[in-house]
């Protein structure tokens, strides 16, 4: 009785086995006509996306197209892979200079750092150079999120790549660390590669820049106000503080600076105290120690 059942269950499932290996055989065959008849039309539409500006829908169609485009067909897919990181990277061009949305900017960069190292030999030179861009873009990403310890990671990238003359122009003096919103003022925080110690520091030398902007109806720049700046000390004791926090408003003609000795700074800065000054002042808690207007 159990071997008539078992021969009966051996043969069922041979039917159902071969009537999904025919499924799975239609399914293959439509995929495969599929990919001749449509990647090209799907890229086509991708390329639409991307003239448009419409970089999102662009990046979409693309991650897809990289999924089941075949590598052996190199200048498709190599079409593929230079036209999802030029998508991927003026979208996030764009959510750096527009929006806030940080885990969004940490989730796309780490993508475009994965494509181009998965597939480093399809992806052009100018491609594989603006990662150093992207660098830039997660260490903007984790102190906007508060993260100052995880932004560390690509602040020595950053110092690492200058060091060795890897870094693109536009990024190899300095380079934006972090931005944020302020009630109604935009703020964009840039640091300067050079070192206390260095012949370009012998004067006056500021090591980070708070620029605050006014902003517009549409939430961009409108007119820049004022800076917050960490200004080299000319400390009579080692154990003095190395920067001072100090505003300064530029003007034609003249530069007005106030100092405030309340936050001063050893080096290296801890950019979590240095982003809680800077929001002190902003608040309207700090008054100036010292003021300084030098005519031009």
């Amino acid at each position: 009785m159990n071997e008539k059942l078992e021969t009966k269950n051996h043969k069922i499932f041979k039917s159902f086995m071969k009537k999904l290996f025919s499924l799975t055989f239609l399914c293959l065959l439509n995929f495969s006509l599929y990919s001749q008849d449509n990647l090209n039309q799907d890229l086509k539409q991708a390329k639409k996306h991307y003239q448009k500006g419409n970089y999102g829908s662009s990046m979409q169609t693309l991650r897809q197209l990289r999924l089941v485009a075949k590598k052996t067909d190199t200048a498709f897919y190599t079409e593929v892979v230079n036209g999802l990181c030029f998508s991927l990277y003026f979208n996030l061009h764009k959510m750096v200079l527009v929006e806030t949305n940080w885990d969004s900017v940490i989730k796309l960069s780490n993508e475009y750092l994965n494509v181009v190292k998965v597939d480093s030999i399809f992806a052009n030179p100018e491609l594989q150079s603006k990662k150093y861009w992207i660098y830039k873009d997660l260490l903007v990403a984790h102190h906007g999120l508060g993260n100052h310890k995880d932004a560390e990671e690509y602040r020595k990238i950053l110092y690492s790549s200058k060091n060795q003359g890897l870094l693109p122009d536009g990024l190899n003096e300095y380079f934006n660390f972090e931005k944020f919103v302020f009630n109604d003022l935009n703020v964009w925080a840039y640091e300067w590669f050079t070192e206390l110690g260095d012949k370009e520091t012998e004067g006056s030398f500021s090591k980070h820049v708070y620029y605050i902007y006014s902003k517009d109806s549409k939430g961009k720049d409108k007119e820049q106000l004022f800076t917050l700046e960490t200004v080299k000390v000319h400390k009579l004791q080692a154990e003095q503080a190395d920067f001072v926090l100090t505003k300064r408003i530029y003007k034609k003609d003249s530069e007005k600076s106030e100092t405030m000795w309340t936050y001063q700074f050893k080096n290296p800065v801890d950019f979590t105290e240095l982003h809680n000054a800077i929001l002190e002042y902003l608040k309207g808690n700090t008054e100036p120690d010292a003021k300084m207007k030098i005519k031009r």
